[in-house]
């Protein structure tokens, strides 16, 4: 068998263990475990390795509790057709293109992000659902609309910049689509619920790495706390 890169040039250079997650947030959500060469704005895998523009690569982050996440931009194929171990895919992380959930995210509200010029329109229409489920839904899933709505709620004043307001918004809105149906599977809300996450997480990586300790531990604490409700949907 030949020679791979991982096997060879890779691992004379060190490797990371990462999980590759394929449509992430989605109901058929799926990951990998790979080895690369991992760097900062990019990482190299085995020529065969299950990895595409769009998925995204989850690692430790050694600063926290919380893992990092990379959305890969986009693939690049490198096939060597005399030398096996150097034929490798390099993948590009860069910025997630926003979903769109219109149905959920009304322009009712502005809430203005600081630090920007941009408002983000979206807010009013999912915190008021997130709070009827809360107080009228299935039981089971009241406790977690609650967490959904007040997450919502503290955007505004979290002094985040608005891709990840977005990126919030856009993760609640299936969620709460979800937990609005009473005879809702519980493995979709699940999934939904583990989108939400992911970019809360987002936030806490984001914060600690600009050294702000004030939204970084409020989102590693909603971050446990989605984290919980989502062992409890298992």
């Amino acid at each position: 068998m030949p020679a791979s890169f991982t096997s060879t040039i890779g691992r004379r250079f060190g490797l990371t263990r990462v999980e590759v997650i394929h449509r992430r947030g989605e109901v058929d959500e799926s990951r990998d475990s790979l080895e690369c060469q991992y760097q900062g704005k990019a990482g190299y895998f085995d020529i065969d390795a299950p990895i595409s523009e769009g998925d995204y690569v989850e690692l430790p982050d050694p600063r926290s509790s919380v893992p990092m996440q990379h959305y890969v931009r986009s693939v690049e194929i490198n096939h060597s057709p005399f030398n096996q171990s150097q034929s490798h895919i390099k993948a590009n992380w860069g910025t997630a293109p926003r979903a769109r959930h219109p149905s959920v995210i009304n322009n009712t509200t502005t809430i203005t992000v600081t630090g920007s010029h941009n408002a983000v329109s979206a807010g009013a229409g999912a915190i008021a659902l997130a709070h009827h489920i809360a107080g009228t839904g299935p039981a089971e899933y009241q406790s977690l609309s609650a967490a959904v709505a007040h997450i919502l709620e503290s955007l505004a004043d979290l002094g985040i910049d608005a891709d990840e307001t977005t990126a919030v918004l856009d993760a609640a809105a299936p969620l709460l689509e979800s937990l609005q149906q009473g005879d809702a599977d519980p493995s979709v809300i699940r999934k939904f619920a583990v989108g939400l996450k992911n970019a809360v997480a987002g936030i806490a990586y984001s914060a600690s790495a600009g050294a702000n300790v004030a939204v970084g531990a409020f989102a590693n604490e909603q971050t446990q706390t989605l984290l919980d409700h989502i062992q409890s949907l298992a």
